[in-house]
């Protein structure tokens, strides 16, 4: 995957037609970057499409960009190489829809009818969690278990708060494309002591822990 913003300018002219896929190379003696060749192939899509709605890319604006896969953006209107890892996580979001764990399923990011990504909640006004939100963080991943699914990267980067007033906390977890099937109890407990660790922890870090389930 590239980074748009450093790739684009160093593209040559668009070639006229309807294709959605090209090559370039470097011209062996001029030294400047053309399209070898082009055509209209049909692209990866994620088939687990749930959800009724659909947005268009095209239809999404100030776009900024949190990870190489990530963007934040809002729609005008009211309403590739990784359709595999979109895949998987749409199927998560479908099992865990309306159930208050995790940010809303908004609905599935289409390209000309193509579906290639997921839209979710943004969740405002949160902090990322600490020592103090061991328990509330526990009960949250504990509601997870109890759906069979394991998280996966239980770092305290994954599991936002938000204060509710005289209500207490809520807790919503996210990333969770590392999320698996699972009814181990044992691999659950190791789960919940992970993520013990991982509030008490204070050297900043996220990463991966994913659990073996048989």
């Amino acid at each position: 995957m590239t980074w748009d913003r450093l790739i684009v300018p160093q593209l040559p002219p668009m070639p006229p037609g309807d294709w959605n896929t090209g090559h370039v190379v470097t011209h062996l003696e001029q030294g400047t970057p053309y399209f070898s060749r082009y055509a209209k192939v049909e692209l990866p899509t994620i088939v687990s499409t749930w959800h009724p709605v659909r947005i268009d890319w095209l239809d999404l604006e100030g776009r900024q960009q949190l990870r190489s896969n990530i963007y934040t953006a809002t729609l005008k209107k009211d309403i590739g190489g990784e359709t595999q890892y979109f895949e998987d996580e749409t199927k998560v979001y479908q099992r865990l829809d309306g159930r208050g764990i995790a940010p809303q399923f908004l609905g599935h990011l289409t390209e000309e009818e193509r579906v290639m990504g997921l839209v979710i909640e943004y969740i405002k006004d949160a902090r990322h969690t600490g020592p103090e939100d061991v328990d509330v963080c526990q009960d949250t991943l504990g509601n997870l278990h109890r759906l069979g699914m394991l998280h996966g990267d239980v770092n305290r980067h994954n599991f936002l708060v938000r204060e509710a007033g005289g209500r207490g906390k809520t807790v919503t977890m996210v990333d969770l494309e590392t999320a698996s099937e699972c009814t181990d109890p044992d691999v659950f407990e190791d789960e919940i002591d992970r993520l013990r660790e991982e509030l008490h922890s204070t050297d900043g870090k996220g990463g991966y822990h994913v659990g073996n389930c048989q």
